[in-house]
């Protein structure tokens, strides 16, 4: 008989286990539990106020966007990496503390405890890519497989998840090489503090037993050393101006974009029960009469800034710029009032003047039924703004563009001469400014850094902004009189807006009160040349007009005109390639007839910018 020994199996062990923190007393490590998540939170919600710029769980639509799935979106918005080289450094830092605390919590507790802050990446950071990623890593580091004797180790393998999220969503690809190279620097700067933080936290923890409060006290100090970077590096003010100022360039450019109405002024002819109401309301029952009166309505009241009713109920909501308007003028005044010494000031007023006096072109949208925004007229109500500009900020670019505005108002009010000084003034600038911009060196294609934008007063608006002083200058000085009367008419002339409606007909009215040898009558008929639609009628016009008007000041104005007149009808005639060949090179001859005749007009500078492109 043989004796068979039992072997005794002791209790299966469990397929995720439990950290060596949990062996403590239940309340201190739930005290140092909550304390870490704290701080994580506050990390989470560093991440959303330097990016998203308020703190908050958002819509939850909001995490399906996919720019919250890919990390490339906060290399370039709403802070650049290659315009604040800091920054890269602490868009890293914060993305390898996001991804190794909930690691280093399941590593060192549980699973369990990590889900709060795995849950905290996807709805304080808006990181839901991310949190998936996290979740994959916590639970294969709380698992037994994976647990080594060197928990280092299984740090660095349980990351890689998180570096191939990071790898894989985190290149920008629509840049030159060297920057497309440059973009992955914060994700190895992200690698670094991930091990670096994981390497503190075992080691302290080796030699404290891994005593309750090690993850919390190392994170508040990683955290700490980001805001500082960033606060001294960076900056809470160029956030906010990124955020809420510049983004309004883009935003601005989708609102005040050129958009039809021809769609809704078919649908509401034709809707049977939006017709049947305008009917009811003595609007005529034709369809072509009503579609007119609709039309009429609606330009109407946009002279007084509002859409008619029916309109309202049944445009997209692309066509409500008044609400956006107000959206981005409000968020205007929040950087201005909460940044009041930041020397981004002077740019957020223009920026906020120029929303003020952007309004819609009532006769292209009369006759070409096209939505279509305008900026250039200087309106009375927006002075208080330009006012402020120029009174806090005298010596900054934007300031120019305040002067001119008020110059431009100034002489609208019959003060011609204080309106001329201010001008002369505002033209010395703005040519010092041109100097300033040529002198700075050109962007290499090499260069990974760009420069900081200081000026909303970029390249093209200081041309323009010179040439419309050295018009105002020049149509004053080439047509006042002794006599307040003309003086007056000038003034007149002056504060006409060309998007207004009544245009042509403030302009017959003027021409009909002038005198046959008063100096501005040329320029008032000029004016309302260059309203005709018709393009060969203008052109024959513009020709008779520069024929009878040859030592008029209007008379290089004509004949600028003219030549792009005649280069718009080439491009519309493109079948016609003889005739087409044939205007643009006489519209070419007048160019440089002009530049040889007069190097120093107003219009030089356009020529030679058409003469450039022409040529490329």
């Amino acid at each position: 008989m043989k004796n068979k020994k039992e072997k005794q199996q002791g209790p299966s062990k469990s397929f995720m286990t439990s950290g060596p923190t949990l062996h403590y007393s239940h309340s201190n490590v739930l005290a140092s539990f909550w304390f870490s998540f704290i701080v994580y939170a506050a990390l989470c919600s560093f991440w959303a106020k330097i990016n998203y710029g308020q703190v908050g769980i958002p819509d939850l639509n909001t995490l399906f966007e996919p720019d919250r799935w890919y990390l490339s979106t906060f290399l370039s918005t709403p802070l650049s990496i290659f315009e604040y080289r800091y920054q890269g450094l602490v868009i890293g830092g914060l993305v390898g503390l996001l991804s190794i605390v909930p690691l280093s919590v399941s590593l060192l507790l549980s699973f369990p405890h990590s889900i709060l802050f795995i849950l905290a990446a996807a709805l304080i950071a808006q990181l839901p890519g991310l949190a998936v990623v996290l979740l994959v890593s916590c639970v294969a580091i709380s698992c037994r497989p994976l647990r080594f004797r060197s928990r280092f180790i299984s740090i660095v393998l349980c990351i890689v998840p998180s570096m191939l999220f990071w790898f894989l969503t985190g290149g920008l690809h629509t840049v030159e090489p060297l920057r497309w190279a440059y973009s992955y620097f914060p994700w190895m700067f992200a690698w670094i503090v991930a091990l670096a933080y994981a390497g503190f936290a075992l080691a302290v923890g080796h030699y404290t037993r891994y005593r309750p409060g090690t993850i919390g006290s190392l994170s508040l100090l990683f955290l700490l050393g980001n805001i500082f970077l960033f606060t001294y590096k960076v900056g809470f003010s160029e956030a906010d101006y990124q955020i809420y100022v510049e983004v309004h360039n883009e935003q601005q450019s989708t609102v005040f974009a050129k958009k039809s109405i021809t769609p809704i002024l078919d649908e509401a002819v034709q809707d049977p029960v939006l017709k049947s109401y305008l009917t009811a309301s003595f609007y005529s029952q034709d369809p072509i009469m009503l579609r007119s009166e609709l039309k009429r309505e609606i330009v109407d009241m946009l002279r007084w800034d509002h859409w008619p009713q029916w309109f309202s109920e049944i445009m997209p909501p692309e066509f409500n710029y008044q609400a956006a308007r107000d959206r981005m003028d409000s968020d205007l005044d929040f950087f201005i009032n909460k940044h009041k010494k930041s020397w981004r000031i002077p740019q957020v007023l223009y920026h906020k003047a120029m929303l003020a006096e952007m309004e819609p072109s009532l006769k292209i949208l009369e006759m070409h039924e096209i939505l279509e925004f305008d900026s250039s007229h200087a309106n009375t109500e927006v002075i208080p703004i330009w006012g402020r500009l120029y009174r806090d900020f005298p010596e900054s670019p934007e300031s120019i563009e305040a002067r001119c505005r008020i110059a431009y108002n100034l002489a609208a009010h019959k003060s011609l001469d204080s309106a001329c000084e201010l001008a002369q003034k505002a033209l010395e600038m703005i040519k010092e400014h041109i100097k300033n911009l040529k002198d700075k060196p050109a962007e290499l294609s090499g260069e990974i850094f760009l420069p900081i934008k200081k000026t909303a007063i970029t390249d093209l608006k200081a041309n323009d902004l010179q040439f419309r002083l050295e018009y105002l200058l020049n149509l004053i000085s080439s047509n006042r009189s002794d006599d307040p009367a003309e003086n007056a008419t000038i003034s007149e002339f002056i504060s006409l807006n060309p998007n207004d409606i009544m245009y042509e007909k403030k302009l017959k009215s003027i021409l009909a009160g002038l005198a046959e040898k008063n100096p501005l009558r040329d320029n008032v008929e000029l004016a309302i040349i260059l309203e005709i639609q018709d393009p060969y009628a203008q052109q024959e016009e513009l020709e008779k007009f520069i024929s009878e008007n040859s030592g008029a000041d209007s008379f290089i104005k004509a004949r600028y005109k003219l030549a792009r007149l005649k280069l718009d009808i080439s491009r519309s005639i493109e079948d016609d390639e003889e005739r087409a060949t044939q205007l643009r090179r006489q519209a070419l001859d007048v160019f440089k007839d002009i530049q040889k005749q007069s190097p120093d007009n107003i219009y030089n500078e356009s020529i030679e910018r058409i003469l450039t492109a022409i040529k490329d």
